[in-house]
């Protein structure tokens, strides 16, 4: 009994204020509806309890629920024929990628006027003092290898070395000797972040840095191994250190632009901007359709649900990591957005979008993702199939999904979620429901089934061997009273 009231306590502890009478209502027997369909909280607990990887807790709970939410919703939209490729599903559902687009067509546009760039520009950075372009090749020896081993290693650099000052390429041999292998895969050219000075170690950045133009250096010893070094001439590089000054500068004036247009446009937070996020992010459900400003500017603001979709179309890791942030970082990261929508809204201004080339891939990545999705759920054309009744074939799409819900119990299947703007598109299509009071119920059957669980294989271990596990009997058969 001991133990089924820990549990108890445990699931009133996530329950939080919830009415504890919640657990045992019927509402509590269904932890989420879609569509239709009901996902019982006894199948949610089996899929947690059963599924390696997922712990059980009220936020796995909620995690799964989801997931089910969406492939039900997705399941029964190509059951009623739902065009799921159709225009707005795909600027909605690709939005992301359509605003980088456009964003950077127009920010291109405003570059274009103010970015000045000649050949003698890169050949002025290549004369200063501020950066090297660097090749190198290394022959990697580790700090404790005895000195039989350092010295096979040196033979080896010393060898390269001497091909090199006979004439062979320097950066044939970087890519088929260099134990780098990111600058070995660029005929020894290491990466833009190396090329200022101090950014490597002492001996390595003295050398580098003591090379005339074209000039190749002895060998390099550093904790790494050894090295040689050359510095290629101006003609070798003027592309690469064009690619460095456009990057530099455009990384600038995309900084300057954006302040700018903060500036112009008054954009400001709104009082609530902090605990409005944090309640989105709680609970993005509730939040979704909110229309409370977080941010205001000249001509429009950016309201909690702008917030959240930009925020899910971020990779699902940063949204974790916004629920933990500092005010600061939320300020900062709200801003950034509603630059973002300005940036946007100039860009409509200027009748600037994706091209028809550009938004045919997009059509196409977006009915790839659709095709996947249906190859991972096994929802063939069959649930299609106008010969067949709706009802008749609801009934079979849900059967397609308990499959795949049981192969991941039992290893078979792997969790993928759904794209979040695919998600959230499907929501607003179609009706659904997460039942806090089965999410917790569902916990609370799958802790209890851990208990019971952990209980029979105590008892199982505890047990003699060829113990029944009857109770001893008092008469002993033989025995003579």
């Amino acid at each position: 009994m001991r133990r089924v009231w820990l549990v108890l306590v445990g699931v009133a502890a996530v329950a939080g204020c919830r009415n504890f009478r919640d657990l045992f209502s019927a509402h509590a027997d269904i932890a989420a509806e879609a569509a239709g369909q009901d996902l019982p909280a006894q199948r949610l607990a089996d899929i947690m309890g059963g599924t390696k990887g997922i712990k059980v807790t009220r936020e796995a709970a909620d995690f799964v629920a989801n997931i089910w939410v969406d492939y039900t919703l997705l399941s029964q939209a190509l059951v009623q024929g739902v065009n799921l490729s159709d225009s707005t599903a795909v600027a909605e559902t690709m939005w992301p990628q359509i605003a980088m687009v456009t964003a950077d067509r127009w920010f291109d546009t405003v570059l274009s006027s103010r970015l000045r760039l000649t050949p003698s520009s890169a050949d002025s950075l290549y004369n200063s003092d501020k950066i090297r372009v660097i090749q190198h090749i290394l022959y990697t020896v580790p700090a404790t290898a005895p000195a039989a081993d350092r010295q096979a290693v040196l033979r080896k650099a010393q060898n390269a070395l001497t091909r090199i000052h006979g004439g062979a390429d320097f950066g044939a041999i970087a890519g088929a000797e260099s134990q780098d292998p990111g600058s070995a895969r660029d005929s020894g050219y290491l990466p833009s972040s190396l090329w200022e000075r101090g950014h490597t170690v002492t001996a390595f950045d003295s050398a580098a840095w003591s090379l005339p133009p074209g000039g190749v250096s002895g060998l390099v010893e550093t904790p790494y191994g050894y090295h040689i070094l050359k510095r290629p001439t101006a003609e070798a590089v003027r592309e690469r250190l064009s690619d460095y000054l456009q990057s530099t500068i455009t990384m600038q004036l995309d900084s300057l632009y954006r302040d700018s247009l903060a500036l112009a446009k008054k954009l400001e937070l709104t009082g609530s901007a902090v605990p409005l996020m944090r309640a989105a992010l709680q609970d993005p459900e509730g939040n979704r359709r909110s229309g409370k400003a977080i941010a205001t500017y000249r001509g429009g603001d950016l309201s909690v649900a702008d917030f959240l979709r930009w925020v899910y179309a971020l990779p699902p890791q940063y949204v974790g990591q916004l629920q933990q942030a500092e005010d600061d970082q939320l300020k900062q990261i709200v801003l950034v957005f509603a630059q973002n929508a300005i940036l946007l809204e100039q860009a409509d201004s200027a009748h600037i979008g994706v091209t028809a080339t550009e938004w045919a891939g997009l059509v196409n990545e977006h009915r790839a993702e659709i095709d996947s999705l249906r190859n991972t759920l096994g929802l063939g054309s069959e649930i299609s199939d106008s010969s067949v009744s709706l009802g008749e074939r609801s009934k079979l799409a849900a059967l397609r999904l308990d499959t795949y819900f049981d192969d991941l119990v039992s290893g078979k299947a792997r969790l993928r979620r759904m794209p979040a703007t695919l998600s959230a598109w499907l929501r607003r299509q179609g009706n659904y429901k997460i039942s806090e009071a089965g999410l917790v119920r569902a916990v609370e059957l799958s802790l209890a089934k851990q208990v019971a669980d952990s209980t029979a294989s105590a008892d199982s271990l505890n047990r003699a061997p060829g113990d029944s596990g009857r109770r001893p009997d008092s008469t002993v058969p033989g025995r003579q009273e």
